[in-house]
């Protein structure tokens, strides 16, 4: 969970090693609302994940010694799990509720075209 400091940094630093020994001092980013659905889509692929939590060019995650890439993933995970999650749920809930109206909206639809009155040929 973030507090005040990481707020108004918009992250945490952390240094990770690279696969050559190189040492690098990186943010890990605490994500904008416009980016939850990108980490939803690459959360399982660390290389990727750490990519996007640390606004790093592709292929920077592969880079990545392995205690490094899972220091990036956990402090990610940290900052921004609790705010994922209540995106996606709310999402969710608002699939819930707009699924009846959609498929109701189809139906009445489907029962306006086959009521409609057909255009003399």
């Amino acid at each position: 969970m973030p507090n005040d400091q990481t707020l108004i940094n918009g992250g945490e630093e952390i240094e990770v090693t690279l696969l050559t020994g190189e040492k690098q001092k990186i943010k890990v980013l605490l994500l904008k609302i416009a980016q939850f659905e990108d980490y939803l889509r690459v959360v399982d692929n660390e290389p990727r994940a750490a990519e996007l939590l640390c606004a790093q060019p592709e292929g920077w995650g592969d880079e990545l010694a392995f205690d490094s890439i899972m220091d990036v993933i956990e402090k990610g995970h940290d900052l921004n799990f609790t705010n994922v999650f209540r995106w996606a749920d709310r999402r969710a809930k608002l699939n819930e509720t707009m699924l009846p109206l959609a498929r109701k909206g189809q139906n009445m639809a489907r029962a306006l075209q086959n009521s409609a009155p057909m255009p003399p040929l």
